[in-house]
Formats: structure tokens, C-alpha cells, sequence
């Protein structure tokens, strides 16, 4: 088991116990991780929260295991961070 724990100016605002999961190095990890970051990406881009450049989708930008929310607003920062929870 890991911990999770959000911090907001240096001050814990969540934390949450991870109970499951793929063992890191699995044969098998590559595959599920990109099957789900995909499905999370594409459920954040049709939610229609966070921030567009004309049409385009730019809440959610995705390097490696790393993943950054972009929004306009608290309000729809917590729906996107309810959607990856």
C-alpha cells in the first residue's frame, strides 16, 4: 500500500490510503497504464471542463506518469480532480 497526499501552499488538503494496483516492472504495466490513461484523458477532454485554446482541449497535459489540470476556475478544477479520482 502507498499513500497519496495533495498539497496546496505547502498544506496537506487530501490524503488517501492506495489500496490496489500493478506492481511497478510488470510485463504487462506499459500496456494497462496506457490503456488507462487514455481512457482517463479522453473522459476529461469530453467532460468539457478546463481550458480550451479555440476548440482544443488543453485541461490535462500528459508527460510520462506525470499529469497536469488546467482550469479556469476552482469549481471545475475539483469536478476534473472528482474525474481522476
Amino acid at each position: 500500500m502507498a499513500q497519496l497526499s495533495v498539497l496546496l501552499d505547502g498544506v496537506t488538503v487530501f490524503q488517501s490510503i492506495v489500496k490496489s494496483g500493478i506492481r511497478q516492472g510488470g510485463i504487462l504495466c506499459p500496456i494497462f497504464f496506457n490503456i488507462y490513461m487514455d481512457v482517463l484523458l479522453n473522459t476529461l477532454k469530453s467532460s468539457e471542463y478546463g481550458c480550451h485554446l479555440g476548440k482544443t482541449f488543453v485541461g490535462c497535459i500528459a508527460y510520462a506518469d506525470d499529469l497536469i489540470l488546467l482550469s479556469a476556475s476552482v469549481c471545475d478544477l475539483q469536478k476534473m480532480l472528482t474525474i481522476c479520482d
